[in-house]
């Protein structure tokens, strides 16, 4: 069953709209979790389907870091 739950962190609101299961995999986003976001920044529809056959993976550097 698809529901919409919604959250605010550090003020700014958002939506997710997902089938059950999905939010058992966002447990650590409840203390946001709010009854509904007056304003909100994005909202994010999750379906299903295959997953893709790629991933990308973006990192950035802190200014500064030196590897050891």
């Amino acid at each position: 069953m698809r529901e919409a739950r919604y959250y605010i962190v550090a003020g700014h609101g958002f939506c997710v709209e997902a089938e059950a299961e999905c939010f058992q995999l966002m447990e650590n986003y409840e203390v946001f979790r709010v009854a509904s976001a007056p304003e909100q920044l994005f909202s994010l529809t999750i379906g299903q389907g295959e997953r893709p056959e790629y991933s990308e993976e973006f990192r950035q550097r802190a200014v500064g870091y030196r590897p050891s």
